[in-house]
């Protein structure tokens, strides 16, 4: 992440902390949960690479 955007994404995150904890949280469940989406997609992609891998080494 940029520098500039991460300093944005914390003011935000910031003010969101003065102005409502519980929104914070919202948010920060948010993300988490991105995140593990984007984990979770990059290791289907990295294994079916693998498995495309296996079957073309198979068929040689």
């Amino acid at each position: 992440m940029p520098p500039k955007t991460a300093a944005s994404s914390l003011a935000l995150v910031i003010e969101l902390a003065k102005e409502s904890p519980a929104r914070l949280h919202d948010v920060i469940q948010f993300h988490r949960r991105r995140s593990f989406e984007a984990i979770e997609v990059t290791h289907v992609s990295i294994y079916k690479k693998i498995q495309d891998f296996e079957e073309d080494i198979g068929s040689v």
